[in-house]
C-alpha cells in the first residue's frame, strides 16, 4: 500500500513537472471539458418525447453542474464555475489514485463520481444558507419598502427614503433600480429588471404587484399580504430548521462514525482490515458502504433546503 502511495505521488510529480514543461494550463482543459459537458446536443424527436413524458432522465452528473451554474448565476459568481469545474476533477482524481493505491477496482468508480461531486454538493449547501439569509432581507425590506409606498403611493421615494435600512446585497439591487428610473422614466420596466433581478418567488410576485399599483394605486392592499406571507414562510423555515437539527447532528455523528470506522480498525483488529483491503468480498463491502454514505450524504443535502412558497 506504501509502495503504491509513493508511484501515485511521483505520477503527480511528473504529471505536474510535464505541464509546467510544456506550459499546459490545467484550468484551461477542465474549462474546455466543462465547456463539452455544457454545450447543447442534438437530441431526436423521440429523446424530446421521452424526456417529456419522464422516460428519459438527464445525466445526473451534467444536471449537477447545470444546477450550481445555476446558483452561480444568481449570485453574480458565473465566472467561478470553472474553477469549482477543476476543483471536481482534482478530487476525483484523488479518489481513483486512492482506489489505485489500496488495489480496489470495484472502489473507483464510487470514490471518482463521489468526490467529483462533493464540491457541486457544497455549492448547493451554500445556496441553500444564502436563500435562508437572502428570505431574512427581503422580509425587512420589502416590509419597510411596502410601509412607506402606503403612505406615499411613490415606489421611487419610498425605495429612496429605506435605501440605507437596506442590507446588502438587495442594497446593489434597489439602488439599481433608482438609477434606471433616473435613465428611463418608465416606472413599470424598472421593476420589471428588479423583479428578474432576484430568484425568489414571493419577491416577484411582489414587484407584480407594484407593477400592477403603477396603473391602479387601490391595489396597493395586496402587498401587505404578500409581505405578510413571506414573514410566514420564514416563521415555517425557522421551525424546521429547529425539528430537523436534531435529525441531522444525529445523522452527520453516524456518518462520521462509519466513515473512520476503517481506519480504526488498524488499532482494534488489524486482521479485519486487512481482510476488507486486500480479499474480494471485502473490497466489493468497501465499495458498496462507501456507494451508501455518499447516497445518504446527498439525499439529506436535497432534502435539507429551505421552503420558497
Amino acid at each position: 500500500m506504501l509502495a503504491g502511495i509513493l508511484g501515485i505521488v511521483i505520477f503527480f510529480l511528473i504529471t505536474i513537472g510535464l505541464f509546467n514543461i510544456f506550459n499546459i494550463n490545467f484550468l484551461s482543459i477542465t474549462n474546455q471539458g466543462l465547456n463539452y459537458l455544457m454545450s447543447d446536443k442534438k437530441v431526436s424527436v423521440k429523446e424530446r418525447v421521452n424526456i417529456i413524458k419522464g422516460k428519459n432522465k438527464e445525466n445526473y452528473i451534467i444536471k449537477e453542474i447545470k444546477k450550481v451554474n445555476y446558483i452561480l448565476e444568481i449570485t453574480n459568481k458565473k465566472k467561478q464555475l470553472p474553477l469549482i469545474f477543476a476543483i471536481a476533477c482534482i478530487c476525483g482524481l484523488a479518489g481513483i489514485s486512492l482506489c489505485i493505491a489500496i488495489n480496489n477496482i470495484y472502489l473507483m468508480p464510487v470514490l471518482a463520481i463521489g468526490l467529483f461531486l462533493v464540491p457541486f454538493s457544497v455549492m448547493e449547501t451554500q445556496m441553500n444558507l444564502y436563500k435562508e439569509e437572502l428570505t431574512l432581507e427581503l422580509e425587512t425590506s420589502m416590509s419597510i419598502i411596502t410601509t412607506s409606498y402606503l403612505r406615499t403611493e411613490n415606489i421611487v421615494m419610498s425605495v429612496k427614503e429605506n435605501l440605507d435600512f437596506i442590507n446588502p446585497p438587495l442594497q446593489q439591487y434597489f439602488r439599481e433600480f433608482l438609477i434606471n428610473t433616473q435613465v428611463n422614466p418608465n416606472i413599470e420596466y424598472s421593476l420589471k429588471i428588479l423583479q428578474n433581478s432576484i430568484e425568489n418567488k414571493m419577491f416577484k410576485e411582489w414587484c407584480e404587484a407594484l407593477i400592477s399599483c403603477q396603473s391602479n394605486h387601490t391595489l396597493k392592499t395586496v402587498l401587505n399580504p404578500i409581505v405578510a406571507k413571506l414573514s410566514d414562510l420564514q416563521v415555517v423555515n425557522s421551525e424546521l430548521d429547529m425539528l430537523f437539527a436534531k435529525p441531522k447532528n444525529d445523522f452527520l455523528t453516524m456518518i462520521g462514525i462509519v466513515g473512520t470506522s476503517v481506519p480504526f480498525l488498524l488499532f482494534i483488529n488489524r486482521d479485519w482490515l486487512i481482510a476488507i483491503l486486500t480479499t474480494t468480498v471485502g473490497k466489493i463491502a468497501l465499495a458498496i458502504g462507501v456507494v451508501l454514505i455518499f447516497y445518504a450524504v446527498f439525499s439529506v443535502i436535497k432534502l435539507v433546503k429551505p421552503l420558497e412558497e
